[in-house]
């Protein structure tokens, strides 16, 4: 099967999207099927993509494109390790760029990873050609797909509400997918009785500057372990604006899983990174940076008892913090937290993703 990622990442797109597309491509290569991927032009994607590319992707019989009629149109080509290909879109034709490989080239299935926008006539001219799968894309198109992959579970009926019979829906935790380094990482596997410092993150870019939020609101309270460690993330927009003279026993480092799972508890900003500190068992607070983050972070912690959700960080007062914090400080609710966080999910995710799109590839064929 010929597979066409579309993958957008860094900036304030951040990094999450492209970490698991890079997962589930070296399942898929490692099945035997061909890709290629598609993008907006980043940074990330100049200086960084080809280094993790060799190094989770080496070993496998990359796709070999040479004779493609790549010439043929404006999509200005890069080229990664072995033979596999990625391609830069330009903004204002980013769509028409995408048809016009899927129409060049023997692509059989486009998958997209994050919130982007078709027409209906895009997906038609699309699904003429190939299968069209969506993977967490919240946008309005979401209903255009043949496949829909939602790795959650806080949606509603309502979300689904325009989904006509074509659409094939695969919703759960089941089908979450993480960066391939954290099969590398231990899980948490035990709980300092008396605990002595609390790791805080914000996500990768962190537009809102919600870590230096929590920094200020911090400073207000009295009762707080011995250390608070504050991660930011490698695409992180507000480096010059990190104090530089802290209080002691507080530090500024950049996010290491290792790091972080060597302190008692985590506060960070609900998204990727939440669901991977669950599946290493980290006893953990979270927020939502915006309004739909806080309503998923509270709905899975409702239905997990796994976190302490904090709601709306707009909405937060320290004395809501506060309290949070010496509820976290009880050993026997963190080695709670800690078990009902490992039982969620487990590292299968890619491996079912990659049954989907063979799947979906297969009932076409037929």
């Amino acid at each position: 099967m010929n597979i066409l990622f579309r993958v957008d990442a860094g900036g304030a797109t951040g990094l999450g999207h492209f970490y698991r597309s890079l997962n589930l491509a070296g399942i898929l290569l490692s099945r035997g099927h061909r890709l290629w991927f598609c993008h907006l032009d980043s940074e990330f994607w100049k200086k960084e993509a080809e280094a993790l590319f060799a190094r989770y992707c080496s070993g496998f019989a990359l796709s070999e494109t040479r004779d493609a009629p790549v010439r043929d149109f404006s999509v200005q080509e890069s080229r990664l390790p072995g033979s596999l290909r990625h391609f830069v879109l330009k903004p204002e034709r980013a769509n028409e760029e995408t048809l016009a490989l899927i129409e060049r080239w023997p692509v059989d299935l486009l998958y997209v990873d994050g919130n982007q926008e078709f027409s209906p006539e895009l997906a038609l001219r699309i699904k003429q050609k190939a299968r069209l799968v969506f993977y967490q894309n919240l946008s309005a198109s979401r209903k255009l797909a043949d496949l829909y992959i939602l790795p959650s579970i806080h949606q509603g009926i309502e979300f689904f509400s325009d989904f006509s019979l074509q659409t094939r829906v695969a919703r759960g935790l089941d089908y979450t997918m993480f960066h391939p380094e954290l099969a590398q990482v231990q899980p948490k596997s035990r709980q300092r009785i008396k605990w002595q410092s609390l790791a805080l993150s914000a996500g990768g870019s962190d537009p809102a500057n919600t870590l230096l939020r929590l920094y200020g609101m911090l400073k207000t309270l009295d009762a707080l372990p011995a250390r608070l460690l504050f991660f930011y993330g490698k695409d992180y927009m507000h480096h010059k604006e990190i104090p530089a003279d802290l209080p002691a026993g507080w530090e500024f480092r950049p996010f290491s899983h290792q790091e972080i799972l060597r302190q008692d508890a985590l506060l960070t900003a609900f998204g990727v990174s939440t669901y991977e500190f669950l599946y290493l068992g980290m006893p953990l607070l979270a927020y939502g940076h915006q309004e739909s983050t806080a309503h998923a972070s509270g709905f899975l912690a409702g239905q997990s008892q796994a976190f302490v959700n904090l709601g709306n960080i707009e909405e937060l007062e320290p004395a809501r913090l506060q309290e949070a914090i010496d509820r976290l400080g009880q050993y026997a609710l963190r080695r709670e937290l800690s078990q009902k966080a490992r039982a969620l999910m487990d590292l299968r995710g890619p491996e079912r993703v990659a049954g989907l799109l063979e799947e979906t590839y297969n009932s076409r064929v037929l």
